[in-house]
């Protein structure tokens, strides 16, 4: 099994390759330090209409090994789906929801894996995610809070402003945090 560009792939000792809605009931093992979590694909669906093109989400059911139940990984989003994707990470693989920022920035285009000599999608993905968690510092430290209005966009039209309602001006994002932020109470004073 492997995740490559947000999907899970299992290559058969045959040669075949299942994919996508072909996983409809796999189970994978996956370990998180110490812990081992058992994950149910439960169903896998397409969204259309995203930057760069269609992304694969998936249902994630965690068994509980007490009880042997399964409850959803994902908390819902802002569409009320509780979906997800695997990403490729240096340190392995990890699932990622849609209502987190990770999900949220592959929805909106900032897909890391997307390979691009005109815009350094890494870079921009890290950036988005530290927007989404009002992490200033990029410091792992979020100070976002559910409900808040983010007008989202990138100088290489990937995310163009809300040019109906335009939020004013909070802070410029990199990789590594904010670079530039806006003080509108300083002003004020």
């Amino acid at each position: 099994m492997e995740a490559d560009r947000g999907e899970f792939r299992l290559h058969l000792d045959e040669g075949r390759v299942l994919e996508r809605e072909a996983l409809i009931g796999a189970r994978i093992v996956m370990h998180s330090g110490e812990k081992t979590i058992h994950v149910l694909i439960d169903a896998v669906e397409t969204q259309d209409g995203v930057p760069g093109g269609p992304v694969v989400l998936y249902r994630f059911l965690v068994e509980d090994p007490a009880g042997r139940t399964f409850q959803n990984a994902c908390m819902p989003d802002a569409r009320g789906r509780q979906l997800g994707l695997p990403l490729q990470k240096e340190t392995g693989v990890d699932l990622t929801c849609t209502s987190g920022a990770e999900g949220k920035c592959i929805l909106m285009g900032y897909r890391p894996w997307d390979d691009r000599a005109d815009v350094p999608m890494q870079e921009l993905h890290a950036a988005c995610v530290h927007m989404m968690r009002a992490d200033y510092g990029g410091d792992n430290r979020p100070a976002t809070r559910d409900g808040t209005l983010v007008d989202v966009y990138d100088r290489f039209g990937i995310q163009k402003p809300d040019s109906a309602n335009p939020l004013p001006f909070e802070a410029a994002w990199s990789k590594d945090g904010a670079v530039c932020v806006a003080l509108p109470a300083l002003r004020r004073m």
